[in-house]
């Protein structure tokens, strides 16, 4: 393995309202690790605060902003990414705080983490999973993006889900036989996810369905058999997670005999991190058997067909998989005898193409090859985008008309794929 690919670190956060997990990776390990706070222990969870010791203009985070507080010794701020979320202010000795600057604050500081534990490395990927993924959400960690110097192709923002698929599509062959389930009992009631595999489709696409089950309430045993019976109702499920704090002490009995019938059962709390590591190295590094295709990603294949050194050939614009939020792909082309784009959509699971034109109406006559165009797609949801097309001209012989085309490019309900 070369140097260059072991100084890179992929590092995956799971952010909730009160905490943060953080699991890295680089390629001289075997599979990506989480941070645990306290030594020789399993406590992953990071208390999102931060606290500003008294008259002094030192910042600590997580429980030592806690302990610093409760000693009296500083202020301190909670909730950060929430607060962040609504925008809020928040007042330290006296002084306001955008709420979002404090949350940056926190996550510099857990980003240094990995960097202490080992050598020093250069943080290539960097993936925030979250429960929803929202465009308030999307802003907000963007703006971490940039003020970290990092990239588009450097940062993402995914959901549980999306995490729970690179998690478990990484596991042994021998868990992948039939279904995965993941019960998360990190919220105020308890959710199902059922993962399913189409293994007939290259690569193979992944779908995750998921269920609001509802609370335990007292007798949290008998209750949750039957919701992992109304869960696994006709479905074949191998793999069973489970996840979230609701499940902490030794109260699974007869529920527990059920889901351990016949099937694999895993207890944790750091999945979601793990999983967004996962998707930090292997949406950029590798080549992956899977793709999967949830609420936050693109479900369709937007290419072009090319001349390349005489050779025809298909260049992907857009890649179904891909999370749709604020994100724009461009090119440049040379038309070569024709005013007219083809684009050729595809759906990861289907083998035709289907080809729309656009037509670029009253564009200037020009010899073969002296017209540049720039192909801009917007994506504006998982099966919805804008095509932008503008006239480049060809250098200072054939200028720019400074012309622009566009048009919306949906999938209906029934599939019919249009451009408006």
């Amino acid at each position: 393995m070369s140097e260059r690919l072991l100084d890179k670190l992929y590092i995956g956060i799971d952010l909730k309202e009160e905490s943060a997990m953080l699991s890295y990776f680089h390629p001289g390990m075997e599979r990506p690790a989480t941070v645990s706070f306290v030594a020789g222990s399993s406590e992953y969870s990071l208390p999102l605060v931060v606290a500003k010791r008294h008259g002094i203009g030192q910042w600590v985070y997580g429980k030592d902003a806690e302990r610093l507080a409760e000693a009296g010794q500083g202020t301190k701020a909670e909730n950060l990414f929430r607060q962040a979320l609504n925008k809020n202010r928040i007042t330290v000795e006296g002084r306001e705080y955008p709420a979002e600057d404090l949350f940056l604050l926190f996550i510099k500081k857990i980003l240094s983490i990995p960097n202490k534990l080992d050598r020093e490395r250069k943080l290539e990927r960097l993936v925030f999973a979250v429960q929803t993924v929202t465009e308030e959400c999307v802003r907000l960690l963007d703006r971490v993006r940039q003020e970290l110097e990092l990239s588009e192709e450097q940062f993402e923002v995914v959901d549980y889900k999306e995490c729970f698929c690179f998690y478990h599509c990484n596991q042994e062959e021998k868990l992948q036989n039939h279904q995965a389930g993941l019960f998360d009992g990190s919220s105020d009631g308890m959710v199902y996810y059922g993962l399913e595999k189409e293994k007939r489709t290259k690569p193979c696409v992944v779908t995750i369905e998921e269920k609001r089950l509802g609370m335990l309430g007292d007798d949290k045993d008998t209750a949750f058999l039957s919701m992992a019976q109304q869960a696994f109702e006709n479905r074949l499920v191998s793999t069973v997670y489970f996840v979230g704090s609701m499940f902490d002490g030794r109260w699974m009995q007869e529920s527990l005999k059920y889901i351990c019938r016949g099937r694999r059962a895993f207890l944790g709390k750091n999945l979601y991190s793990l999983g967004a590591c996962f998707v930090a190295f292997q949406k950029k590094e590798t080549e992956r058997e899977y793709v999967y295709l949830g609420d936050s990603e693109f479900k369709m294949n937007i290419s072009l067909k090319v001349r390349k050194k005489q050779e025809l050939e298909f260049y992907s614009l857009v890649t179904a998989g891909e999370n749709w939020y604020l994100k724009e792909h461009s090119c440049e082309v040379i038309l070569d005898g024709t005013d007219t784009v083809e684009l050729w959509l595809q759906h990861p699971y289907g083998r035709e193409a289907k080809i729309e034109s656009l037509e670029l109406a009253d564009l200037p006559k020009r010899p073969a090859r002296t017209t540049r165009i720039r192909i801009t797609v917007h994506l504006l949801g998982d099966t919805k985008a804008e095509i932008e097309i503008e006239d480049l001209g060809f250098g200072e012989l054939f200028p720019s008309s400074e012309k622009v085309y566009d048009g919306i490019l949906e999938e209906e309900a029934d599939g019919t794929i249009t451009i408006l």
